[in-house]
């Protein structure tokens, strides 16, 4: 996990977020810090540094790395960390002006041909050699046009490259700043009150892929960053010899998401390429889901997907690592990968809430993680021990978080144990059966549980007395019992969870049953739990705290 040194050369528009790239100090060459959002966004709490501002070129930043990332059309890529971000000098040294220098492109081809856009390489084939670059223009001119709407704008930078022009879209976010009250026209850096002797460099910056009527992908080259050469320029010497290669990675992922099932896309004869677009609602609470590889993980995801103020911003499980999501939970790629370490998931991702439907072996550990990094726990997995419980209660507490565990999530299943303690008061002699699908592991059930407590502290008189010595001709044919309760567990293939309840009087019966035909039965109140947990402190058990 190396904290690596650049010298930032871009922070231009990518998407909804940003798209921050440099030369490492080291002379190891270019690197491209991205996120696991979607496409290596960057957001404004990875790139703002503390007390001066969003990173800008020729700041030296020292940043937190986890490891490479490569992509077949971005093989600079490297994963960061979620800590901040730190500025190493005020100014450049004449060492590291020497590095830029090593770092131009002298042209006429830039990122390997002459033409605004590079053909992007199917999934297999080699990598791109580079996919961004420094150069030294000549005849720099900044265009500011119209869209295909009416009042849209669009920025594109003309320049020359020894001898060939270049036409590109420009996605600095400084100089969409510089321009957005500018006319559509043409102007030149003197014409914007830049002195007319400057000397500017331009980062130039592959996109992501987009796809053809032709059956040929592109990448398109972008301006990612206009700025003037450092002052110290022409004093220091031109290095022949490059900057060397960056260290081979490790592995070349294909490229997944929002690119790969990009829509088609008909090429015009000067395209500008519009990333998409889709913020979060302000409000939108993030979520994180772990044991997202399950039947319930799965169904989690698809819940927390299509609910209003929700955003899955994570998906940790210990299968199917770098897969996506949403391919997993069958409704499409979500640009969520899998990922296996709980603890820098949530980092990363800035998770406010876990959901959590793993195995009580594993939930325990995964609360205190989630409590010690201020994320509050939304669990349905039962099975954590009372001295457990306390402990999650404590320090819950001491973080002024709230964790919510409840045995059951389905809504009628809580109006089932809340009618079955009404009725206990009345009819004090009562059996459960709990049914559920052959893979469930532990019984009874946390509902079966939490039914029999709820209908023993709610009699009113005790149970009828049973014969003292009661003949079991198979030992545990009359099942378990929890304060005066006989529990019956069933385990077969065809259920998901159902439970009967049934009373017992004098010439009567009552049966309460309640019904879970499939999963999705639950995902109401995952929903409304995950809406509701920051809003409580400690530990709260069962939803119907949140219903009543």
């Amino acid at each position: 996990m190396p904290i690596l040194e650049i010298i930032c050369l871009a922070n231009s528009k990518k998407h909804s977020g940003r798209c921050v790239a440099g030369i490492r100090t080291d002379g190891k060459g270019w690197i491209r810090p991205v996120s696991i959002a979607p496409e290596g966004v960057l957001e404004e709490r990875h790139y703002v540094i503390k007390n001066i501002g969003p990173v800008a070129p020729l700041q030296v930043v020292r940043i937190p790395f986890d490891k490479p990332r490569p992509l077949l059309h971005h093989p600079e890529d490297w994963l960061i960390r979620p800590d901040s971000w730190e500025q190493s000098a005020p100014e450049l040294s004449q060492e590291q002006i020497t590095l830029l220098k090593q770092a131009l492109t002298e042209g006429p081809e830039l990122l390997g041909n002459t033409a605004d856009r590079v053909p992007y390489p199917p999934i297999g084939a080699p990598p791109l050699d580079a996919s961004l670059a420094l150069v030294q223009p000549e005849n720099l001119r900044i265009v500011v046009k119209e869209g295909k709407k009416p009042g849209d704008r669009r920025l594109r930078v003309n320049f020359d490259l020894a001898g060939t022009a270049y036409n590109l879209a420009l996605t600095d976010v400084h100089w969409e700043e510089v321009l957005k009250e500018k006319p559509f026209g043409d102007y030149s850096t003197a014409d914007l009150d830049y002195d007319p002797e400057a000397l500017f460099l331009l980062t130039i910056s592959l996109s992501e892929p987009f796809q053809a009527t032709t059956g040929v992908n592109h990448c398109y080259k972008l301006v990612a960053g206009i700025f003037e050469a450092p002052h110290a320029w022409a004093a220091t010497a031109q290095q022949t010899e490059p900057l060397a290669p960056p260290e081979p990675p490790p592995v070349i992922e294909a490229t997944k998401g929002r690119a790969a099932k990009r829509k088609t896309q008909v090429l015009e004869p000067e395209p500008t390429p519009e990333p998409e677009t889709q913020p979060e609602s302000a409000s939108s609470i993030r979520v994180a889901v772990v044991g997202a590889v399950g039947r319930m993980g799965r169904e989690v995801i698809r819940a927390v997907h299509e609910a209003p103020g929700l955003e899955l911003v994570a998906a940790i499980d210990t299968q199917k690592e770098g897969q996506d999501a949403g391919e997993l939970a069958g409704i499409g790629t979500l640009n969520v990968s899998i990922q296996t370490d709980l603890q820098f998931a949530l980092e990363w991702s800035g998770a406010e809430v876990l959901v959590d439907f793993t195995l009580p072996d594993s939930v325990f550990a995964n609360i205190l993680i989630a409590l010690e990094m201020g994320v509050a726990p939304v669990v349905g997995t039962t099975g954590l021990s009372t001295e457990q419980l306390e402990e999650i209660d404590s320090l819950a507490r001491d973080k002024g978080l709230g964790v919510f565990v409840a045995p059951n999530f389905a809504i009628g299943a809580v109006l089932m144990m809340e009618f079955a303690a009404q009725a206990a008061k009345y009819m004090p002699d009562v059996e459960i059966i709990e049914l559920h699908h052959e893979k469930k592991i532990d019984s009874p059930s946390g509902t079966a549980i939490l039914t029999a407590q709820k209908i023993a502290q709610a009699r009113a008189t005790a149970p009828t007395s049973l014969p003292h010595n009661p003949i079991e001709k198979v030992p545990g044919a009359r099942g378990a019992t929890l304060g005066e309760v006989p529990i019956h567990s069933v385990r077969l293939q065809g259920f998901v969870a159902s439970q009967e309840v049934i009373f017992g009087g004098l010439g009567q019966t009552l049966t309460l049953r309640h019904d879970s035909q499939d999963r999705s039965s639950f995902m109401p109140g995952v929903v409304l739990a995950a809406q509701r947990v920051r809003q409580l402190e400690g530990l709260v058990i069962g939803l119907e705290k949140l219903l009543f």
